[in-house]
């Protein structure tokens, strides 16, 4: 998508089924070849993507968001892919990004991964990252609101630092009204939250987890 305000949407069968984009044999490469099922450049302010099964992209994810800001991903499953679904920009792009009612399960590496100015995930499931974590995030803003996450190969949620952008004033870090949970035969880091550092950058403010559940057998 490279226009402000498009809407790409999948109408869903007589069963209910959403259409699927699949993009397993595809082609798929830094540069100028697509990084996802679904590219939405940086002029494509305010597009929205709803009512899709995207699948297959075992090299690339299912949704890129390459610093578009107001962005809507709405009743979406996403799975079978690297990753289910990447935003990226600097503090100053890639704002406002709405994750809804979609489900963003079993791929290879991390589920969701956040950056720029970020973004809310509400009422979605997002579980079972087969290598890595359900929700990674480096953005200025995030907000998980009314969501299930569980069954990580490591840490649920990752809320780490990024130059230029976690370090700066006025950052948000909020789970709000969510079940955590961990797999009992964790694999990998067994954390439910980390928050702080892996790249020696700063990540400011406070975590807030208000009204929610966390569920772990380790300490």
């Amino acid at each position: 998508l490279t226009l402000p305000g498009l809407t790409l949407r999948g109408m869903p069968d007589s069963s209910g089924k959403r259409p699927v984009l699949d993009g397993a044999g595809a082609t798929f490469a830094a540069g100028d070849q697509p990084r996802a099922i679904i590219v939405i450049g940086p002029e494509a302010v305010g597009a929205t993507v709803a009512g899709f099964h995207l699948t297959g992209a075992g090299t690339a994810a299912g949704i890129y968001i390459d610093g578009a800001d107001q962005v809507t991903i709405d009743d979406c499953e996403i799975t079978a892919c690297d990753r289910g679904l990447v935003s990226v920009g600097s503090a100053d792009t890639a704002r406002e990004v709405l994750v809804s009612s979609c489900h963003i399960h079993h791929n290879a590496t991390d589920n969701v991964v956040l950056g720029g100015g970020g973004g809310r995930l509400v009422g979605c499931a997002i579980h079972h990252a087969i290598a890595g974590r359900n929700l990674v995030s480096r953005a200025h803003r995030t907000v998980l609101e009314a969501s299930w996450v569980h069954d990580a190969a490591a840490a649920e949620i990752d809320l780490l630092d990024e130059a230029g952008v976690s370090d700066r004033a006025g950052g948000l870090m909020l789970v709000l009204g969510c079940v955590l949970a961990k797999r009992r035969d964790c694999p990998g880091n067994r954390s439910v939250i980390r928050c702080g550092q892996d790249r020696g950058g700063d990540r400011v403010g406070i975590i807030h987890i208000v009204h929610s559940t966390v569920i772990t057998p380790y300490a």
